[in-house]
Formats: C-alpha cells, structure tokens, sequence
C-alpha cells in the first residue's frame, strides 16, 4: 500500500481506529511503520471496537464502515491503554464504568451475535452480581451478555428470566466469548471457539436496541476486567 493516504482497506474498510497519522500535517509524501488488522468477516458486522486507544481516551471508535463512537465521562470511563489480547485494551473498575455506544439501534430479528475477548479480575464470588460483558436492550426488550461472579456459567439475561451455560474460565487470563441468537428462541455460547451448550429463551420485541459496553444500560453491573475486539453481528 503505497502512494495515497486515505485509502487504506485490508477487509473491506479501513481500520479506522488502528491507523493515526502523528500530528496534523498530511503533506508528507511517507509514512513509515506497519499495518496489522484482525481477519474477521464483514458480513453484516455493525460494531467492532478494537480499543486501541491511547491512556486517557474518553471516546472509542468503532472499526466498522459505520465509523461509531461509544463515550464516556469522568469517573465512569473505563481505563484506556491497557494491554489487550491485540494491542489495546480497556479495564472496567467493576464499579461504575460504563461505555454507551451512540447512533446505533440494533434489531435481532434475524439473529445476531456479539463477541468480545474478556480478562475478568474479581475474585469468585467477590462482585456480589454477575457482570456484563455487553448490554443489548431497549427497556425490557433486549438481553444482557454476563459472567457468573463464580465463574462458572455465561448467563443470558432478558426482563422475563436468566438462564445459563456451564464454561470453564479464569480470572486475569484472557478469554473470548461469543452467544449466537436464534430468533425462533434460543442461544448458544462459545468459549475460545467452542460451543458450550444451546438454551431455549425468548427475546421479545428485537428491534431497536442500544448497545452498552461493560455494564448495564443504566451503569449498574459494571464489568471488572479487561475487554478488547467488542463485535456485533446483525
């Protein structure tokens, strides 16, 4: 890749949030270094956040070609510039960190799946509530992604019930996870790839849903621990 800036585009779409050019003069003819991105398929991905940015950030950027923002504030925004399972991660203080993701309503109609490498750091049983990876909802529609506090299932949880999936996973090592929606009424979790189990479960209403990052929509169930490449397949 030689000649133009602007046109870099390893799957498709440029890696937005991978690639910055120091400073703010573009009239250099080079630009050394490399260029890596993740191979993983496009085919109706609408979120990918890589979280490569740097300590301080206080917004993040999704790599997808419809180049969303998820922000924060203050006390509530997780850590950014931690080392992650690929370059950058972001830790979430298990607290009150919370990363809304804006201009973005996801429907779950036709299925859906959301992934994220997770490095959990509570001690079992110390949360007191399972934490959320990630939060898909509109007020009682939708679902959340979490962790058992013991470690030992990932629950799905709508406004109408909780139901679970034995895994086998552990505090401070990293780990992906994935839940694939079938919109007749059931989910199935993986853990590095592998299918833990397949469990009946309805979604109601799935369309125009928002999605929340480490936590509930509302902030409370904060994820404690590191998470890194969020995805999410419509």
């Amino acid at each position: 890749i030689s000649g133009t800036v602007g046109t870099v585009a390893i799957d498709d779409f440029g890696p937005w949030a991978d690639v910055t050019v120091p400073g703010d003069d573009l009239s250099q003819p080079t630009i050394n270094g490399t260029i890596s991105d993740l191979r993983y398929d496009t085919l109706n991905r609408v979120i990918h956040f890589h979280f490569e940015e740097a300590a301080g950030a206080t917004t993040f950027v999704d790599g997808t070609q419809y180049q969303l923002t998820a922000s924060c504030s203050g006390g509530t925004c997780p850590a950014a510039g931690q080392a992650g399972q690929y370059g950058n991660a972001v830790q979430f203080d298990g607290v009150d960190d919370s990363l809304p993701v804006a201009d973005r309503d996801f429907s779950i109609e036709n299925g859906a799946t959301v992934m994220s490498w997770v490095q959990p750091t509570w001690a079992a049983n110390g949360q007191g509530y399972n934490p959320i990876v990630l939060d898909v909802e509109n007020g009682n529609e939708g679902f959340s992604l979490e962790i058992a506090d013991d470690y030992s299932s990932m629950l799905v949880r709508t406004a109408a019930e909780t139901l679970s999936a034995p895994i086998t996973i552990n505090p401070n090592e990293w780990t992906h996870l994935a839940l694939t929606i079938d919109p007749a009424g059931a989910w199935t979790g993986y853990v590095n790839g592998l299918p833990t189990d397949t469990i009946s479960q309805t979604f109601g209403t799935p369309g125009d849903l928002t999605l929340t990052i480490g936590s509930d929509a509302d902030g409370s169930n904060s994820f404690a621990g590191l998470l890194d490449e969020v995805m999410v397949y419509d």
